[in-house]
């Protein structure tokens, strides 16, 4: 949704006591002001607060072309230690979704600084009460799971931002490991399985469902982790420098058929101890956004399912694609497109069945994670669950967790929710008399509640 007047809506900016400052730097492709229609900055930052007082608070603007604008918030606060007498000065970041639209103003997310969403544009900061996430641009090792493995050796995983952390690249060696771990995790049971390949083996490919207009630094952030060295300091250079960071994406990924390098044999990325064959793909996909995934998803498994054309050079070995598909949290957007998939997958096995318990399982596939911590827990992850089907079905599931679509509670006919039960229907040609519906059973309850994880046998093949 695009206007040629910028959506705005007015926020304050109010740290409680022991906050000594605060800053919320844009990350999107608008800009704050601190007047209506006013001088257009990149940061707000309230200061002068203390162990008794509060910083001042400041009114600002927040304005953007499309209903969603991220923004990074750090915070300094005073962190009381063991003697009654002493503070500790201490630094807490997260990433803050501002909503320009609706009823809701804004949307936290990785930390427990604020309440995870806001009806009003008071933004009431106070110091962390237990352990505050790194916020989605970090790569979270327990939001990388492995969805499929294909006959070409291709294989899905899919998780959170791969980034280092705030307007950091990604450390491609730790991603390997991540997934290399999984793999092995989710390979336990297997008699004999071919190993996880080594980097140089495979050409990793990044799918990022992300919108250019609201998630523009870290979009950009994931081009400059790629290509030579030189390259790769170049555009994180400019990142830093927050001059025309939306321009690193035009002139990068003009379309979401183009891929950054666009052969990553040739031009393949600098890494700390070498090199790795790697790429990636944009995916515009806006955060919270009535999008119809079916296409996306069912490109991906195209993707997945057929041998690409990746020669090393001066040999005839065809090297297998590893694919990562993420959004920021890995949560909505990844889940939307992790359960079509499924869906499609599930089709192409058997195109008979047609019923509400395939989609359901297909639905519950497609949000089962690992067993996730305690700090993560939350409206959407649960780590309380059941075994919904399988030798083990309705006993305790120890190392699987869920991650839901959001407000799928609160809703059953929330936009993401029904995105995949939309999906489903197509893809089975059902009309609205014969459409198929998702469960009760498989949406979360409260914490206590346990809700379903599928008891499937491993996804790696054995190699006999």
């Amino acid at each position: 949704m695009s206007t040629t007047k910028p959506l705005s809506r007015q926020y304050l900016l109010a740290p409680g006591v022991k906050i000594k400052s605060a800053t919320i730097t844009n990350q999107a492709a608008g800009y704050f002001s601190l007047t209506e229609d006013g001088t257009h900055v990149n940061s707000v930052e309230a200061t002068g607060g203390s162990n008794s007082v509060a910083p001042t608070a400041v009114t600002f603007y927040v304005y953007n072309t499309e209903p969603y604008s991220t923004a990074h918030v750090e915070i300094e606060y005073y962190h009381d230690i063991p003697h009654p007498k002493s503070t500790e000065l201490k630094t807490a970041s997260f990433t803050i979704t501002f909503k320009l639209s609706g009823t809701t103003y804004w949307e936290q997310q990785g930390s427990t600084i604020l309440p995870a969403s806001g009806n009003s544009g008071t933004l009431p900061i106070v110091p962390p009460t237990g352990n505050t996430g790194a916020g989605p641009e970090t790569l979270n090792k327990q939001m990388v799971y492995l969805l499929d493995v294909s006959t070409t050796g291709n294989m899905l995983f899919r998780g959170n931002s791969p980034l280092a952390g705030h307007d950091q690249p990604i450390d491609f060696t730790t991603l390997h490991n991540y997934m290399k771990e999984q793999y092995e995790f989710q390979a336990k049971g297997v008699t004999t399985y071919k190993p996880f390949p080594n980097i140089g083996e495979y050409v990793l490919c990044e799918v990022a469902l992300l919108s250019e207009a609201s998630e523009t630094y870290e979009i950009a952030s994931s081009i400059g982790s790629y290509g030579s060295q030189s390259t790769q300091e170049a555009i994180q250079k400019q990142i830093k420098a927050g001059t025309n960071v939306k321009e690193i994406i035009d002139n990068n990924l003009p379309n979401s058929t183009t891929s950054y390098p666009a052969d990553p044999l040739t031009t393949p990325t600098a890494i700390k101890d070498g090199s790795i064959y790697a790429h990636m793909y944009l995916w515009q996909v806006q955060p919270g956004e009535d999008n119809y995934d079916l296409a996306h998803a069912k490109q991906l498994y195209k993707m997945v399912h057929t041998q690409q054309n990746f020669k090393v050079p001066y040999t005839e070995v065809t090297l297998p694609v590893v694919y990562y598909v993420h959004c920021c949290n890995g949560h909505d957007r990844t889940g939307i497109i992790s359960s079509i998939y499924m869906i499609e997958k599930s089709n192409k096995a058997n195109q008979a069945t047609n019923s509400d318990v395939d989609l359901t399982e297909q639905y519950i596939r497609g949000t089962t994670l690992n067993v996730l911590t305690a700090n993560q827990n939350g409206p959407q992850l649960y780590t309380n669950c059941t075994y919904y089907n399988g030798p083990n079905k309705g006993k305790n599931a120890p190392n699987k967790s869920r991650c839901f679509l959001i407000h799928a509670a609160d809703n059953p006919n929330f936009v993401y929710r029904k995105t995949v039960e939309d999906a489903y229907n197509t893809i089975k040609a059902n009309d609205t008399a014969s459409a198929k519906t998702i469960n009760s059973d498989a949406e979360q309850g409260s914490a206590a509640t346990a809700v379903y994880v599928m008891d499937d046998p491993s996804v790696v093949p054995p190699t006999s």
